[in-house]
């Protein structure tokens, strides 16, 4: 085996291994839904590949290494693509959750106060510490 057929083998086996790494993100898109996942990175990803299939194709030609990362960019696309259904699937649930308005669920009012208390002793603080330092 000569080093061009060495660097074909090797080539092929870490992008065949790369096919496989991205079904542990799937399934977790899949479970607990697109938190956490850049679908910039993921498109990046996805025009990075079809841009080297472009180039397998028309440089290269060459069609094993254009199937390759064909597939891959088929993967970062389907990513991308759960992501944004996942997104746009917890946005409509939520917003079907809430059909009274905030001020009149239960609590609303303790936990309003709750935070008008906590900016209140905020505010008093800074306002305390600013006199002090203006006496300095």
């Amino acid at each position: 085996m000569n080093s061009v057929e060495l660097a074909a083998l090797v080539f092929t086996a870490c992008n065949g291994v790369r096919v496989l790494a991205y079904f542990p993100q799937i399934v977790r898109l899949v479970r607990e839904g697109g938190k956490g996942v850049s679908c910039l990175t993921w498109g990046g990803f996805a025009a990075s590949n079809v841009s080297t299939v472009v180039y397998a194709l028309v440089v290269a030609t060459d069609w094993k290494m254009a199937a390759v990362f064909g597939v891959n960019a088929a993967f970062c696309l389907a990513i991308v693509l759960l992501v944004c259904w996942k997104r746009v699937t917890a946005k409509v649930a939520s917003d079907d959750n809430s059909f009274e308005p905030r001020a009149r669920q239960p609590g609303a009012h303790l936990r309003r106060q709750r935070r008008d208390s906590r900016n209140a002793l905020t505010l008093g603080r800074s306002a305390n510490a600013l006199a002090s330092s203006a006496r300095l």
